[in-house]
């Protein structure tokens, strides 16, 4: 009988010490599949896996924990980043981490601008006029900690014409209030009909995985600022930037008018379900997003219409409308969903991504046949 347990007790040891062997290399394999996929895949998805791993000393480990002791909310702000290591991140540790700097302070401004419309090649404006830009369309000021960083999101189709005249005015409007900022181009490919809103909630997605900016400005392409003090940082949200416009004697179109240039922080714009992505031809995403602001009670701050003013480049009427009265029919059945159509039922697909010498280029098919009216009816239809 002693015999007999005495047997039993060396099988169950010999068994623990085996399955013990198998563990440690499951999990010795496990480690060594998570440093590769956190070098080979530079998301910061797996940068807490990174970092987990013992004695490593590559850059992108001392560059993840100078941002974790820069920021109570690393995880938050830095998880959708692609390139942990990119120029862009390691200025932002430069200015803002290493050493304590005084906050940045607006260049001179000049006040209002003339505006040229004039046609000029994007490679000529960055050799002689935009040398500060760099690569991807991004600035930042150096020596002092930023104000603000603020990704510009521009939705796009067929408007070559007006993308250097608008850069031309943008760069270095930002440069002078010394802001972080970058510019980022999204250009809907598919061959349905044009959806800002979409592409706006596409743009702010994107944006992210550059780097973690905390103020967006959704701007029009065609709306050219004549000032230098309105104000891209955020100061507001949200905040209707093109309050007078050229086109309509500088006056506000209508009471509840939020189009052209809108701005958020990314906390305000989460809180809204950004824009619907239901509206699949011009206008009326506009107002849909003024009801979002005010179904949670913000309140939207307008410039003062003697600084906020805008010249509008002249361009062909779109021809995507819907009539009047079926606008108005369709925006007013969408405010009951608001909670189900917008960042998070956004379907899409990127077909490329390319960091031009003053802009980033995102272009992608927006899959209309994948979306539902307003998140959760019925299919759309071409």
């Amino acid at each position: 009988m002693i015999y007999k347990r005495f047997l039993f007790v060396i099988a169950v040891l010999a068994t623990t010490f085996i399955y013990t062997i198998l563990y440690n290399g499951l999990l010795a394999e496990n480690v060594s599949n998570s440093q590769i996929l956190a070098e080979n895949v530079s998301n910061s998805k797996y940068q807490e896996i990174l970092i987990n791993v013992n004695n490593r000393t590559d850059p992108q480990k001392n560059i993840i924990q100078t941002l974790k002791k820069c920021f109570v909310d690393f995880k938050d702000r830095f998880y959708h980043i692609h390139n942990i290591t990119n120029f862009e991140i390691k200025n932002y540790i430069d200015n803002n981490c290493n050493t304590k700097k005084e906050q940045c302070e607006m260049e001179k401004l000049v006040g209002r601008l003339a505006v040229n419309l004039n046609n000029v090649t994007l490679s000529w404006l960055h050799e002689n006029e935009l040398q500060f830009v760099h690569e991807g369309g991004w600035f930042a000021p150096s020596g002092c900690s930023e104000r603000q960083s603020t990704a510009i999101i521009i939705p796009f189709r067929n408007r070559e014409r007006h993308l250097p005249i608008f850069l031309r005015r943008l760069h270095p409007l930002l440069k002078r209030q010394q802001l972080h900022y970058r510019i980022f181009v999204i250009e809907q490919t598919d061959n349905s009909t044009f959806n800002r809103g979409k592409l706006m909630n596409v743009g702010f997605n994107i944006s992210q995985e550059f780097f973690p900016y905390n103020c967006f400005v959704f701007h029009d392409i065609d709306l050219i600022p004549e000032d230098d003090r309105i104000d891209y940082s955020c100061k507001h949200s949200p905040t209707h930037l093109t309050v007078a416009i050229d086109t309509r004697n500088y006056k506000l179109r209508y009471p509840i008018s939020f189009g052209g240039a809108e701005m958020f922080t990314k906390i305000d714009y989460e809180k809204i379900n950004g824009y619907s992505n239901s509206f699949w031809y011009w206008g009326g995403e506009d107002d849909n997003l003024y009801s979002r602001a005010k179904e949670k009670e913000m309140h939207i701050h307008r410039e003062i219409d003697t600084i906020a003013r805008y010249t509008a480049i002249k361009h062909p009427r779109s021809t995507e409308k819907k009539p009047r009265y079926e606008k108005e029919e369709f925006r007013k059945n969408a405010y009951p969903y608001n909670k189900n159509d917008g960042l998070n039922t956004l379907q899409y697909k990127v077909l490329s991504v390319k960091e031009e010498p003053l802009y980033t280029h995102i272009k992608v098919n927006l899959q209309k046949e994948r979306d539902r009216l307003y998140g959760v009816l019925q299919k759309f239809e071409d």
